[in-house]
């Protein structure tokens, strides 16, 4: 069963955001297709041009993704609580971003050599979220949208009547008082 992660990253603020969109996107294709190259990995070091991103596509297989990525945030340059230290480094700000997906446990394994392998990254993150949809469900971008508007629906239809609930209480209140 796949279970829901999320994925937060702090990027040196050195990086160009072409550089930051090709590690995203890396990242994203790790967890989509399962299989990431070196170069891809290592392109966001570089000048990250067209033909190295251009070049790393075609190995991702769209006909069957393995994994499914539902939400990818970017935060910008963010002051940092303390500085980080890295040999011949010192971080006060950082590019921070969030990346939540659901894939296979092993997959994660990839996903973090990718990140330690890359030069920009400064530190990372990955926790296991409690699947909200439930344990039965299987994981594909259909179902957990279809899922999500059925439970926002269900919420929306609650809150509906307990706002009115709440309402009539008021105005009788203020009647009796």
């Amino acid at each position: 069963m796949p279970a829901v992660y999320e994925l937060f990253v702090l990027t040196k603020n050195s990086l160009s955001t072409a550089a930051v969109k090709t590690l995203m996107r890396n990242t994203g294709r790790t967890i989509l297709s399962g299989s990431q190259s070196l170069d891809g990995a290592s392109s966001s070091r570089g000048s990250g041009s067209a033909a190295d991103a251009s070049s790393s596509s075609s190995s991702v297989s769209s006909s069957n993704p393995s994994g499914v990525i539902m939400d990818v945030k970017y935060f910008g340059e963010q002051n940092l609580a303390y500085t980080i230290r890295r040999p011949g480094e010192r971080h006060a700000s950082a590019l921070m971003w969030q990346m939540t997906f659901g894939c296979a446990g092993d997959r994660v394994a990839e996903v973090e050599r990718g990140l330690r392998l890359d030069e920009g990254v400064v530190r990372w993150q990955v926790v296991r979220r409690r699947y909200p949809y439930g344990d039965g469900v299987k994981l594909s971008s259909f179902k957990v949208a279809e899922r999500a508007r059925a439970m926002l629906a269900e919420e929306g239809a609650r809150g509906g009547a307990e706002r009115e609930r709440e309402r009539e209480r008021g105005v009788s209140e203020r009647l009796n008082a």
